[in-house]
């Protein structure tokens, strides 16, 4: 009986000790499984950090939080401006408008930029005639894509490397240079005339037209132009002409028009306009024809009023 209890304590004590065996190889086994999940996991942050940390420093997101976070401020934070876009942004005159427009792949604003960056001319922009030269092509790009250039009668010149003195219906002022009425033209390049008559032009004028700052004459009678007059028409103070005679031109001629104080002649007759003629057009002491027959509300037009 003795040699039995001793066997079975015997046993006992080996079943225990070959349990605490296995739960203690079961334990390491386990320890060793998580610091190698862990271990991976660490490596696999550092790595991600360290790749996507690059991509944080090459852009004004710089670092974020964590290496992911400074990647994607980074790669998004970098807004490449080309010497013509900023020569153009830093424009007085330029159009609020256009600010946001340059970016809007929709408008002609964009197009005009895309078109004027095509020209590796326009990389260095340090001569004032490169820069006279950058502005007008911009301006005049804007009138063609803003206004159905692409179906014009007659488009030679137009969106093409020549001066854009040669381009049809421009006039640029030369020495000696007079137009039909005996007046002197501005010289040194400058574009003083745009004559696009009959010529199927749609659209709204561009407010982008002011870039075009010795501008004396505008003239686009009997077209398709729509929209209203741009407030940017009445700060071009050498306008001389203004016809936009038999188009489809709607609202009203705003007071500031008083502001062309060079203006000789304004046809605006069989447009869509409905308006009282504001009293600052008659302060205008240099206007000497205004045609304004077949406008509505006509009989709206001040009272008394002598023309120079």
């Amino acid at each position: 009986w003795e040699f039995n209890e001793w066997r079975k304590k015997q046993c006992q004590k080996k079943s225990a000790l070959w349990i605490a065996g296995c739960c203690a190889l079961v334990a390491i086994i386990v320890a060793i499984s998580v610091g190698a999940t862990r271990g991976g996991r660490s490596n696999t942050d550092d790595a991600q950090g360290a790749g996507t940390g690059t991509e944080g420093g090459t852009g004004t997101g710089g670092t974020g939080t964590g290496g992911t976070g400074g990647g994607t401020g980074g790669g998004t934070g970098v807004t490449n401006v080309t010497p013509a876009q900023q020569f153009l942004q830093e424009i007085d005159l330029l159009p609020a408008s256009t600010q946001t427009d340059m970016s809007d792949t929709n408008s002609p604003a964009y197009k005009a930029l895309q078109w004027i960056e095509s020209d590796a001319a326009f990389d260095d922009l340090s001569d004032p005639q490169t820069q006279l030269d950058l502005q007008q092509r911009f301006s005049l790009a804007n009138v063609f894509y803003a206004m159905g250039g692409d179906q014009w009668g007659n488009v030679d010149g137009w969106l093409e490397d020549g001066d854009v003195c040669t381009w049809n219906a421009i006039t640029c002022g030369a020495d000696g240079n007079v137009d039909n009425n005996g007046r002197k033209l501005q010289d040194n390049g400058k574009v003083v005339k745009i004559e696009l008559n009959r010529m199927n032009v749609n659209g709204q004028i561009p407010p982008e037209i002011v870039l075009l700052q010795d501008l004396e004459e505008l003239i686009m009678f009997e077209n398709q132009i729509s929209g209203v007059l741009p407030s940017e028409l009445y700060n071009i103070p050498s306008l001389q002409i203004l016809d936009l005679y038999d188009n489809d031109i709607e609202g009203s001629i705003s007071p500031d028009i008083g502001q062309l104080q060079n203006l000789v002649a304004l046809y605006l007759g069989k447009n869509r306009l409905d308006l009282t003629l504001p009293i600052e057009l008659f302060s205008i002491t240099s206007l000497e024809a205004l045609w304004i027959n077949d406008m509505n509300r006509l009989e709206e037009m001040p009272v008394g009023q002598d023309l120079p």
